[in-house]
This record gives structure tokens, C-alpha cells and sequence, in this order.
């Protein structure tokens, strides 16, 4: 039964890190994405209908700045 129980502890110590792990593999990949979401906003390349729908996904996902300022600027130039 001890035997049982060591092992179990072994394997929840070898789980912590990868959980650590993913926790930040997460947070680089939400902050990438808002990065995507900023650079789309930003680029005269791109279509506006992309920018303006990149400039909604920011906003709602916590996006905030200048980024949101040109945003509504954008919306209200070719919305309004």
C-alpha cells in the first residue's frame, strides 16, 4: 500500500511542472494573439473589413490603448 501511495506522489510531483507549463504556454499564445489581433488593426495591407472585425475581437478580449482609440476611429470613418 505504501508502495501505492509513493508512487502516486511521485507522479503528481512529475505533473506539476508540465501543469506550470501549459499555464504559460496559454499566456504566450493569448498575448500572441492579441499581437495578430493588433498588427491586422494597424495594417493598411489589410482589407478593412478584416481590420474592423480584428478591432471587435481586441475590444472584446481586453484589448486596450491606441489600438482601441484607431479602432474607433476606423469604425466611425467607415461605419457611421
Amino acid at each position: 500500500m505504501i508502495d501505492v501511495i509513493v508512487a502516486v506522489i511521485g507522479v503528481i510531483i512529475a505533473l506539476v511542472p508540465v501543469y506550470y507549463d501549459i499555464s504559460e504556454r496559454k499566456k504566450q499564445d493569448r498575448e500572441q494573439h492579441l499581437a495578430i489581433l493588433r498588427l491586422t488593426v494597424m495594417s493598411p495591407e489589410m482589407p478593412i473589413s478584416e481590420r474592423l472585425i480584428a478591432g471587435e475581437k481586441y475590444i472584446k478580449e481586453g484589448g486596450n490603448g491606441d489600438v482601441k482609440q484607431y479602432y474607433e476611429e476606423l469604425y466611425k470613418e467607415h461605419i457611421c
